[in-house]
């Protein structure tokens, strides 16, 4: 209680009255319906009970409905729609938000009140996001996430849509100024005001926003592919060899699986429809913050990605996409919630991509792998097997503890990049900046002590990367870690990752790039 009482004295010295804007007046419609879809939920549960426990009397009950029933129904209804929209308006008017010098303020509520702050220097992404049905009638939310696990994210919505992409831009150019030291000129709030306004120093004559230029797409995953690539994953296809067996089993003995058997296949059914849902038309730009990827079909996400954010890459290809040389990229992003990092949906920046598209988006985030042809590094990592140009592999003896892909594993290490190749059925492959590998640690079991064998655990922030090396030769492996310890501090000192102004020069992004 003590944070929250700090945060809303901060809001009252640090934000002006008029600084205070408004969302949109039709958010208490939005806010009704909510509570309508929550409370619908509630009663058709009910109703259901009902018919399961007395399906018998069920033509009682129909006779009871009678028109004078139904008006008085209807009248109820409408009465408590009018009672949840007058709730919620009042709620509205003290629902606001401000974009001050000192971060992000949202405040809300009347008896419970809630106030959050997001400092500049705790930023970390900003989306605008679009549910089914703001999205229908044109509104959203930007959802601004800060760092830290016990840090909510804090949503300012609904908004009209052009008005949210307004904002966020306000919102991205702000932080950029707060980054380079430049204080966040207050705006005015009208009474209606829901939208950036311009600043209260009177001095100042330049518009919120430049013209804008068109970001530069660098990935786009089509529906063709999305369906197929969902299809052809584990989950997708056991589910649908389980519903074919089901069928065959239920005509052939006359009797069907057992109820948990079906919730099973229903929820690998439901998580590979979600999994469509969430990566729908994904789009990757390349944007004056970073990169700028946008996906969803029930709900809108555009987000930005700063490269600085970014440590670690990694590169998987299941085994039936082999076929079609499809992976997926997912990155260790810095400053992730807990609900991040637990879901891995909201770290995948490409769901299913050609090597081409693969290769292009994880250019835009490493300047170099630090090789002479790091073409044929890459090729090494994702396609080759045993020995290779620039990659260590493992002894033969390792067959003895990893028959299948034991002999596939490799890695290489310089002072830019830690890689990492494993997988011979699921491909996988990891690319680790070496200033943000934090330890290295050398593990032993007991049959790897019996054949002189370790393996080496990168240690970095939490996320799909794992950076462990399996099972090779013990020197190798002591070599390994004298050696990645120099690397790593060699790194740290000569700075090998990008600050956002040299990642722009290198991409050509001159001039005021904005998103859509």
């Amino acid at each position: 209680m003590a944070e929250k009482t700090d945060k809303q004295k901060l809001g009252e010295s640090s934000v002006p009255q008029g600084a205070w804007r408004k969302f949109h007046k039709v958010t208490p419609l939005a806010d009704a319906g909510t509570t309508w879809l929550a409370l619908g939920a509630f009663i058709a549960v009910i109703i259901a009970q009902i018919v399961e426990n007395q399906v018998n009397d069920l033509g009682f009950y129909i006779e009871l409905i009678t028109p004078t029933r139904v008006l008085i129904g209807v009248g109820i209804l409408l009465g408590l729609t009018a009672i949840f929209v007058g709730v919620s308006a009042v709620m509205w008017r003290h629902k606001s938000y401000a974009i001050v010098p000192s971060g992000v303020h949202y405040r809300n509520g009347i008896v419970m009140k809630k106030y959050q702050h997001v400092r500049w220097d705790r930023v970390q992404s900003v989306e605008v996001e679009q549910r089914l049905f703001a999205r229908i009638f044109g509104f959203g939310a930007v959802k601004v996430d800060a760092a830290g696990f016990a840090e909510d994210p804090v949503e300012l919505g609904l908004l009209p849509l052009d008005q949210c992409r307004v904002l966020r831009e306000e919102i991205l150019a702000s932080l950029a100024k707060a980054r380079g030291g430049v204080l966040t000129e207050v705006s005015i709030a009208d009474d209606d005001a829901t939208a950036p306004h311009q600043p209260l120093d009177p001095q100042s004559s330049a518009p919120a926003t430049q013209p804008a230029i068109s970001d530069q797409m660098v990935y786009h995953l089509p529906t063709k592919r999305l369906i197929p690539s969902t299809i052809l994953t584990g989950s997708a296809l056991f589910s649908i060899a389980g519903v074919i067996l089901a069928a065959v089993w239920k005509f052939v003995f006359e009797s069907g699986f057992s109820v948990a058997f079906l919730f099973f296949i229903a929820g690998t059914v439901v998580n590979s429809i979600k999994y469509i849902s969430g990566s729908f038309n994904t789009k990757v730009f390349l944007a004056e913050n970073g990169l700028k990827i946008r996906h969803g079909l029930t709900k809108l996400v555009t987000r930005s990605l700063p490269p600085t954010r970014i440590h670690a890459v990694s590169i998987k290809q299941p085994l039936l996409w082999r076929r079609f040389d499809w992976w997926q990229v997912t990155v260790t992003i810095a400053g992730s919630s807990l609900e991040d990092m637990t879901d891995n949906a909201s770290n995948v920046i490409v769901p299913c991509g050609s090597r081409a598209e693969v290769i292009r988006v994880v250019s835009t985030i490493f300047p170099t792998l630090g090789t002479d042809d790091d073409a044929r590094l890459m090729d090494e990592l994702m396609y080759r097997k045993g020995k290779a140009h620039f990659l260590e592999t493992p002894p033969k003896r390792v067959r003895w503890i990893d028959p299948i892909a034991g002999t596939v594993g490799a890695f290489y290490a310089n002072v830019r990049v830690f890689a990492i190749r494993r997988g011979r059925l699921w491909r996988s492959v990891q690319l680790i900046f070496q200033d943000h590998t934090q330890s290295v640690a050398i593990q032993q079991g007991p049959l790897q002590r019996w054949l002189r064998l370790a393996s080496v655990h990168v240690h970095m922030l939490v996320g799909p990367v794992h950076g462990i090396v399996k099972n090779f030769d013990i020197d190798q492996m002591h070599e390994l870690v004298l050696r990645q310890n120099a690397l790593t501090k060699q790194a740290r000192e000569i700075e090998v990752s990008e600050t956002i102004d040299e990642w722009k020069a290198r991409l050509n992004l001159v001039g005021d790039v904005r998103g859509e």
